[in-house]
């Protein structure tokens, strides 16, 4: 659902000038990680709500967003599930 979300809108990207036709795959992937980070911050705001602390995620997100992306990590091989 999500990707045929997004080649529509690259496709209307296209279709008004926004973007070449070249570039669709670099603004495709751009879309997807970009609903990606999207979901994982309504997530966490989510779970904060539920668990009402709210302040408390968004605290939580604000240290540890810097932090996952300047400390590395695990790096899968591919997106797969086990």
């Amino acid at each position: 659902m999500a990707n045929n979300m997004i080649e529509k809108v690259t496709s209307y990207f296209i279709a008004n000038g926004v973007i070449e036709d070249e570039d669709r795959q670099i603004y495709a992937y751009g879309l997807h990680q970009g609903l990606l980070i999207l979901l994982n911050i309504t997530t966490t705001i989510l779970i904060g709500f539920m668990f009402r602390a709210v302040w408390e995620s968004i605290l939580f997100m604000i240290v540890y967003i810097p932090l996952r992306a300047y400390g590395g990590g695990y790096h899968a091989k591919s997106k797969g599930y086990i």
